[in-house]
């Protein structure tokens, strides 16, 4: 287990822990969405959605807009450098921003809305 800490949840085939933050690379990002997305869904759009769910108000916004900021930064990066390349294809992320407003069933209601409704290949939040 990674750092030798008590593990927080394991989901999509890794290992997240709330005491260190997920560091994803653009092959993390590919081999997440992957698990999510077939290539046959792929292969009908030009972009992969991936989900953004942090509070934007509330109490938790002053910690949390921060992560959103660095996720949209790093998909930019990934997007600029040609996306997320897939045999000869490239596939640009497109964020869905959500703001769970600080509010733990909200964050419930948003994540379902973001898997269910959007349809998001994979949902970063906290």
């Amino acid at each position: 287990m990674p750092y030798g800490r008590k593990v927080f949840e394991r989901t999509w085939g890794f290992v997240c822990s709330r005491s260190r933050p997920l560091n994803l690379t653009g092959s993390a990002l590919l081999k997440l969405c992957r698990k999510r997305v077939t290539e046959a869904e792929l292969k009908a759009q030009d972009t992969v959605k991936v989900g953004v769910l942090h509070s934007l108000s509330g109490t938790m916004a002053i910690s949390e807009t921060s992560l959103r900021d660095v996720l949209l930064f790093a998909f930019d990066e990934i997007n600029n450098a040609g996306g997320i390349k897939i045999g000869d294809r490239s596939y640009k992320i497109d964020p869905v921003i959500v703001d769970g407003a600080s509010n733990w069933p909200l964050f419930a209601e948003k994540a379902k809305e973001l898997l269910v409704e959007d349809k998001v290949a994979v949902t970063f939040g906290c």
